[in-house]
């Protein structure tokens, strides 16, 4: 089937889904080549204040407008002018803001390209990425997860961040790739994962929801101390480590954030701390081998899984209740199941606790989780270890409570920062949360 295109032109006109009016396309990339008197427009003519004018008054902000365009999709590359693609009424150009620019109207009627749809989907999905600088012949896919990646300056972009390879190379074993002109992330290969012991059920949800055959019902999005809200409703909310919104009537998580700012370059949570439940001397006079707190507890991994394993794909829930003092569904059923195959400590309880700072001589709120067993399958035998004369009980190798780690108010507040708001939609007919 054949579609005609009508190409863009200075003068046509522009729309932004979150503006309130439409502005006309200015033209810089030629001074040559014109249609019906007007400069032609290129792919390059997509820089704010320049080629990009204001459209109004921004309902994501409730402000004027303020342009963040990024680079034109769909361009037409065997069309160009001076080696830049031609852009036609059917191009479409992202705002980093939250809004996609579209044509109003072309201006003109006469001046036409034609597309084979069929042909130019098939060329486009095995040599053309319409934000590669060059033609790679890489195949792309159009399956897997839509995800979306922001800076620190709230910008989105489109490489996958270092720490998401970190984590999905070391932890799974899998290699992650980035549609970027769908959005989407997708298991793209294999590698060797740093550890002995991996978790297969893991692996299996995220081989299941990266498959490049077939698209995750959930979307994941990430960026740097960020927050975000719904459209239409002025309450923000911080993003602590990770966060799943839903609504109380319906209960169902669609979407999930991960904040990256929250966790250091060896992706464990920032300003972490970890206290063993027995004593040194307990470990040291016997001789056993203190346990190591490694990220591998509740870091970048376990993060990834609880918000959109846990929360997403199997619509498990948190206890609401942040003082409870039992282990929530969601670590029943999925975080404990992961940790038992890797042979670490479950997570049992968190709360909000008053704790005593000696350095400071206050009493403080500190968010607390306790790691440890609920069946001791270690194979121990405390009739075995001999208890020296005035020394303390010889420590467990799999105790009820191994450790305790502590996130104080100081470090809370750092975690729980939002530089930036990223503003999402809520589709009250299909009751999900969605990128705008």
């Amino acid at each position: 089937m054949e579609e005609k295109e009508l190409l863009l032109m200075g003068t046509s006109l522009l729309q932004c889904s979150c503006g309130s009016s439409p502005s006309q396309l200015k033209v810089t990339s030629v001074d040559k080549h014109f249609i019906n008197d007007n400069l032609r427009a290129t792919e390059e003519d997509n820089k704010a204040n320049e080629n990009i004018f204001p459209f109004g008054i921004c309902s994501l902000t409730q402000k004027p407008c303020e342009p963040a365009p990024l680079k034109w999709l769909n361009k037409v590359e065997w069309c160009q002018v001076n080696g830049m693609a031609s852009i036609t009424d059917q191009c479409k150009l992202p705002c980093s803001k939250g809004g996609m620019i579209t044509c109003k109207d072309a201006g003109q009627y006469l001046n036409m390209i034609t597309r084979k749809r069929e042909e130019e989907e098939e060329e486009e999905s095995v040599y053309y990425n319409p934000f590669d600088e060059e033609n790679t012949g890489d195949e792309v896919k159009t399956g897997g997860i839509n995800t979306r990646f922001y800076d620190e300056q709230g910008t989105q972009v489109y490489e996958i961040p270092q720490k998401l390879h970190k984590v999905f190379n070391e932890e799974y074993g899998i290699k992650i790739a980035y549609d970027k002109e769908n959005e989407m992330l997708y298991h793209e290969g294999d590698c060797s994962p740093a550890y002995d012991k991996i978790s297969q059920t893991a692996i299996e949800h995220w081989k299941r929801e990266l498959n490049p055959e077939t698209t995750s019902k959930g979307k994941l999005l990430f960026g740097y101390n960020f927050g975000y809200k719904i459209i239409n409703n002025d309450e923000t909310f911080p993003v602590f480590l990770g966060e799943c919104p839903y609504t109380m009537e319906h209960r169902k998580h669609s979407i999930a954030f991960v904040d990256l700012g929250d966790y250091d370059d060896n992706l464990q949570p920032l300003g972490v701390t970890y206290k063993l439940e027995e004593s040194d001397d307990a470990y040291d006079v016997y001789h056993i081998e203190k346990p190591k707190f490694t990220n591998r507890y509740m870091g970048l991994a376990r993060g990834l899984e609880h918000e959109f394993i846990g929360h997403v794909i199997l619509n498990y829930f948190d206890l609401p209740d942040l003082k409870r003092q039992e282990t929530t569904e969601i670590e029943i059923l999925l975080g404990n199941v992961i940790r038992k195959e890797i042979d670490i400590p479950e997570r049992k309880k968190s709360q909000i606790a008053n704790r005593y700072n000696k350095e400071k001589g206050i009493v403080e709120k500190v968010f607390e989780t306790d790691f440890g067993f609920h069946e001791k399958n270690c194979n121990e035998s405390d009739e075995d270890i001999y208890t020296w004369p005035n020394a303390p009980s010889p420590a467990s190798k799999c105790p009820d409570v191994e450790g305790t780690v502590t996130i104080n108010t100081v470090n809370a507040l750092k975690i729980a920062k939002a530089n930036y708001i990223i503003t999402i939609n809520y589709k009250h007919n299909e009751k999900v949360f969605d990128f705008i």
